[in-house]
């Protein structure tokens, strides 16, 4: 997921600054892929797997040259901030918030120490929030949040679906530097792309979060 949205930065940052054929832009992304693959990753795809993926319309030199004309244009500047970044380390500090050793029947004053005692946290949770968050790759009207802020309104909107309370409690605040109040621009923008994506024209997102048996990890948010 890292490697994702570096690779879109690393695609948006050289577009902006250089002109490229229609033709050409597979190559831009696939070079951009493995960039972003190496600098986030332990075991990066090999560059036989981009010529596959591209069905052998590039060589394995057409890649290597390009990789080295991005990281030019770029002067190596790989390491940016992105809502992935961001996502993962509040989903961290979401799960710490959420942990409680004991339940609220056993111990009334819980609730006092930890927002979110008797909560449970749950992977489709964490996968709600990624899918939230990679909605939002596909409008560009959502490149006018910062990286952070998107990646909390994200997870706000995750935590409200899930039915948490309170859905963005003071130590996630704390964490992210951003407010509830603040974040409710961005929230219900995603929550306008969540409910639109199934008829949208963009399936690839809805794809790969569906489930075996077609459960759409966002499903509950219709409900």
């Amino acid at each position: 997921r890292e490697t994702l949205f570096l690779s879109i930065n690393i695609i948006d940052r050289y577009l902006s600054r250089r002109p490229i054929c229609r033709d050409r832009l597979q190559l831009v992304g696939v070079a951009a892929t493995l960039i972003a693959a190496k600098f986030e990753e332990i075991h990066p795809p090999e560059v036989s797997d981009l010529i596959y993926v591209t069905a052998c319309t590039y060589s394995r030199q057409d890649i290597l040259d390009m990789e080295m004309a991005m990281l030019g244009v770029l002067n190596f500047q790989v390491a940016v901030p992105t809502p992935a970044h961001f996502l993962s380390h509040y989903q961290a500090a979401c799960k710490t918030s959420m942990a409680s050793d004991f339940s609220l029947e056993a111990r009334p004053g819980a609730a006092a120490r930890n927002p979110f005692a008797g909560s449970s946290w749950h992977e489709r949770d964490g996968e709600l929030a990624w899918y939230i968050l990679e909605l939002s790759i596909l409008d560009i009207r959502m490149l006018r949040f910062a990286p952070s802020h998107l990646a909390a309104s994200a997870l706000l909107l995750s935590n409200a679906i899930s039915g948490h309370a309170p859905v963005w409690p003071a130590d996630l605040a704390r964490a992210s530097g951003h407010p509830e109040a603040a974040l409710r621009a961005c929230v219900g923008e995603l929550r306008g792309l969540l409910t639109e994506a199934p008829s949208g024209d963009l399936q690839a997102v809805q794809n790969h979060y569906r489930h075996a048996g077609g459960q759409l990890v966002g499903d509950r948010a219709a409900g």
